[in-house]
């Protein structure tokens, strides 16, 4: 199968970016293809909001988010 390429701020990507989160780690990778390029720490989940697990798609991004449920302040680069 053939993966269509997607220009990006001038770049042309040809292998899709997945993340991938251990909640068990509490560790966020980044993939392009099968190569790891990036690796952060993350911090999920409290009492009362467990931290949904599964496969999901990122359907926008928006450069300034605005939590409303934890805090007012700006989210810079997550994504919605």
């Amino acid at each position: 199968m053939e993966i269509p390429s997607t220009n990006l701020t001038g770049q042309t990507l040809v292998d899709p970016l997945t993340l991938i989160v251990s909640l068990e780690d509490q560790r966020l990778d980044v993939y392009r293809g099968l190569e790891r390029i990036e690796t952060t720490r993350v911090s999920s989940g409290m009492r009362g909001y467990q931290t949904l697990t599964g496969v999901f798609g990122i359907l926008q991004k928006k450069p300034e988010h605005f939590s409303n449920l934890y805090t007012p302040h700006p989210c810079r680069g997550c994504s919605v």
